[in-house]
């Protein structure tokens, strides 16, 4: 039985059984060498002893050694230990089986077991060349799964790049897969048959699609994968500018290469190093012509119109496809666009100067087109050239709806006026579509004009307070973004009048007589204490200081005010008795008629009698309402020529006061 280790060793007991030696050796360690795709050489270690006749040998692609012809390809006797295997085919896997022949027709060994290998495939000459990596691709078996650099991990055909990521192959259900769970980086290539890529005059590429995901993030272990080729089966390997990928590419990735130097032994590999990633895929390669040009179309860089415009252009994007650049001076392209619906056209541009990268994009402005109206449209582009073979790429077609312009809005008032600094509310109406206005200047979207308008601001009703005349304008924009024609509103700011006050008397003394007041323009109107129409009355107030307004409205309504402030005081000067000058008689001689002057403001009735030199009063009158300055007429032409002595007095009872003066009246 087996041994069981214990803490303190063990103790078994074996039986050993002695038997004679076989008298005929199965021989082992078979190698092959000098593959070609109809022959190989087969070696194998001699056995001791030697056999008395020679050795024996099978080749066979099905049936066991000595199962009969069905599956034989080749068979030999030899006596030494090489042989030279012919007739093969290539492309196959070949099982060899030998024994040794101690005694003819009598005495054998055991067959050997199934040595394996497998002829090389004829070159591909016949391009493009596909490689699927399923089952039922032909050329599988070409390739080489186990050319090891570091480890003996070889590469397999699976789905995705690891058995526990879950990724599935980019075409089909197989790939090229590669992985192995180590650090200790093991290498191996996947090498495909030899090519003869002679026929392949503008050069060869390489396509294919890999995926390398990395393990989980926080580790970031990644496996790796470089592309190689040789120009001879015995050839070194030499890494393909640019081929090396070390990146995480949890998803497939497609990549172009120009092969260098393409000749008519050719091989390429895959290289994958396993550095502990969810391993490496390969798949769907393929080896054609490198084209002379491969440009198409990708799409338009300049949207096409949604709305109703006039002259209209847009870019058509041309991509370079192919892996070298190309030279429109040498192989010029033609770009076409074909609109149809409620407007048709055919548009097209001549590309004959400059050079694209690979993978660069042009943006071709096409010729412009009038007019875009509303309507539906198909818009196909497409490029041309005459050694331009892959027309995959060539045709781009997209379909697009111009939409109808909405209605112009109605903008209320119609013919709005403002005097200078007040504000209009105008409103715009346009059927549920998004209004605008411009300009923004002093525009507000609040009544108290305090918060300025946005011209990106969609709202119906704004406030404009502009110090000028200003034509406004609305603009209607649907739910497509398309603008109505703008509707206009001339908002007029009539000026306010300029107002003026005449100045008032340095000094107004509050016994003054009404004092006119006078403002500009005319047809105002005076407002304030001791105003009465156009005239200040300083009896009607008290001693202090009084705001006289000037309101004027102008024929179109604006109005405008001055003020000037009246100073009213006592002038206690006008306290004059009669005796001294409170009264002045003026002219004097006269022919009767003269006026009296009152000239104090102690006054406010007087008493006059006018005596005759013989003392005879010749006539009496009361003047009531007296105030200073007040000019009191006085006629006496009914008298006689002559002198005569007019007295003035005023009884106020306890007050009494009187003066008399002589009057010369003539003829």
């Amino acid at each position: 039985g087996a041994c069981i280790p214990t803490d303190y060793g063990e103790t078994e007991d074996y039986i050993v059984n002695i038997v004679p030696a076989p008298s005929c050796i199965t021989p082992t360690g078979a190698v092959f060498s000098a593959l070609t795709t109809t022959t190989a050489t087969v070696t194998w270690q001699a056995t001791t002893p030697a056999p008395g006749v020679g050795y024996e040998y099978e080749v066979r692609t099905t049936g066991a050694a000595g199962s009969g012809a069905t599956g034989l390809a080749a068979s030999g006797t030899v006596t030494g230990t090489t042989d030279d295997i012919e007739g093969l085919i290539p492309g196959t896997v070949y099982s060899v089986y030998i024994r040794s022949v101690c005694v003819t027709g009598s005495l054998f060994s055991d067959w050997s077991p199934a040595f394996t290998f497998k002829t090389p495939c004829n070159a591909i000459t016949t391009f493009p060349f596909n490689e699927t990596f399923e089952t039922n691709s032909a050329t599988r078996i070409c390739w080489n799964t186990d050319e090891y650099e570091v480890g003996n991990t070889a590469w397999t055909f699976a789905s995705g790049s690891h058995p526990l990521y879950g990724n599935t192959a980019n075409g089909g259900s197989l790939n090229a897969q590669f992985f192995k769970n180590s650090y200790d980086g093991f290498t191996t290539k996947l090498v495909s048959p030899a090519m003869d890529l002679t026929s392949l005059t503008n050069g060869a590429r390489l396509t294919f699609y890999y995926t390398i995901p990395e393990w989980l993030f926080f580790f970031a272990d990644q496996d790796e994968l470089r592309v190689y080729y040789k120009t001879s089966a015995g050839g070194t390997w030499t890494l393909i500018p640019g081929a090396t990928y070390v990146t995480n590419q949890p998803d497939w990735v497609k990549v172009e290469l120009e092969l260098p130097n393409p000749g008519a032994e050719y091989y390429i590999a895959f290289e994958g190093t396993a550095l502990y990633g969810y391993g490496v895929g390969v798949d769907d390669v393929k080896v054609d012509a490198l084209p002379l040009i491969d440009v198409g179309v990708s799409g338009l860089t300049r949207p096409l119109p949604v709305c109703p415009v006039g002259v209209q252009s847009f870019d058509v994007n041309v991509t370079n496809y192919n892996i070298i650049p190309v030279d429109f001076s040498v192989y010029p392209v033609t770009v076409t666009s074909v609109i149809t619906g409620t407007s048709n056209a055919t548009l097209s541009r001549l590309i004959n100067t400059g050079t694209l990268a690979p993978g660069e994009v042009l943006a071709v402005t096409m010729p412009p087109f009038f007019p875009f109206e509303a309507g539906s449209y198909s818009l196909s582009a497409s490029t041309s050239s005459a050694t331009d073979v892959n027309v995959s790429n060539d045709n781009f077609g997209t379909s697009f709806v111009v939409n109808p312009t909405p209605a112009a809005p109605v903008v209320t008032p119609a013919a709005p006026a403002i005097c200078a600094g007040a504000t209009q509310m105008l409103t715009a109406t346009a059927g549920g579509n998004a209004i605008t206005w411009t300009p923004a200047t002093d525009l507000f979207i609040d009544a108290a004009a305090v918060y300025a308008y946005n011209s990106s601001v969609v709202l119906p009703t704004v406030y404009a307070k502009p110090g000028t005349t200003t034509t406004y304008s609305a603009v209607a924009t649907s739910q497509f973004g398309c603008p109505s024609a703008p509707a206009t509103v001339l908002l007029t700011v009539n000026p306010l009048p300029v107002v003026t006050i005449a100045a008032l008397p340095s000094t107004i003394c509050v016994s003054d007589p009404a004092i006119p007041l006078t403002g500009s323009p005319a047809g105002g109107v005076w407002s304030g204490v001791g105003i009465s129409g156009n005239t200040f009355n300083p009896s009607n107030t008290a001693i202090g200081t009084y705001n006289l307004t000037y309101t004027y409205a102008s024929p179109q309504g604006c109005v405008s005010r001055a003020t000037v402030a009246a100073v009213v005081t006592e002038c206690p000067e006008r306290r004059v008795l009669l005796r001294d000058n409170a009264i002045v008689l003026f002219p004097n001689p006269s022919n009767g008629q003269f006026s009296v002057r009152i000239n104090s403001t102690l006054y406010n009735r007087l008493g006059m009698k006018v005596f005759t030199s013989t003392g005879a009063v010749a006539r009496t009158q009361e003047f009531s309402g007296l105030s200073f300055g007040r000019v009191i007429p006085v006629d006496l032409t009914t008298l006689p020529a002559g002198t005569y002595m007019v007295h003035f007095y005023y009884d106020g009872g306890t007050n009494y006061s009187d003066k008399t003066i002589t009057v010369v009246i003539g003829r």
